[in-house]
């Protein structure tokens, strides 16, 4: 709350975005790429690349002791 009454809204307290109308937990798909073999850490987000054009994008680490995480695992 300000000093005169008014309430400043700073965003979301969570992982969720909205893309074309439809909710997207990040944590869920962090969870989810966390799981599969090879990958050691997530990370997902959605960055806007065009103005109004939001797309999900994901950062991972590779586990040091499996092999290569091929990329249509991930999709």
């Amino acid at each position: 709350w300000n000093a005169d009454g008014t309430l400043d809204y700073l965003g979301r307290n969570d992982d969720q975005v909205k893309i074309r109308g439809v909710r997207i937990e990040l944590g869920e798909l962090e969870a989810q790429l966390a799981q599969l073999p090879g990958i050691e850490e997530a990370l997902v987000m959605a960055r806007e690349d065009e103005p109004g054009q939001s797309r999900l994008v994901a950062y991972f680490i590779e586990r040091a002791d499996s092999a290569t995480v091929a990329a249509a695992q991930l999709r």
